[in-house]
């Protein structure tokens, strides 16, 4: 009886904030997807005050500054995830 072949699944992902691409080698070939942030500029997203040392005011806390980046940001890296969750071996890349 004839053991079957387990194709090995290789990933490389090249990733940040704005957008991922993933190539994928298997014994078939390989294949490139590009997944899209949507989360637009983040430069341009105001960012929370700067606070002086010894200045906190409790009436002016509001919280994490940039809560819908951060559920943007979420949703993309889920789909990621989804997609590369069945590889063998991946490789992470990253600007810088």
């Amino acid at each position: 009886m004839e053991k079957e072949k387990h194709m090995k699944k290789q990933i490389g992902l090249w990733i940040d904030h704005r957008e991922a691409t993933i190539v994928t080698l298997t014994d078939d070939g390989e294949e490139i997807k590009h997944i899209l942030s949507n989360n637009g500029n983040i430069s341009n997203i105001p960012a929370a005050p700067i606070r002086k040392p010894g200045r906190v005011k409790r009436s002016h806390f509001r919280g994490p500054a940039r809560p819908y980046v951060g559920n943007h940001l979420n949703k993309f890296y889920d789909e990621v995830i989804e997609y590369i969750r069945t590889a063998d071996s991946i490789q992470i890349f990253r600007p810088g």
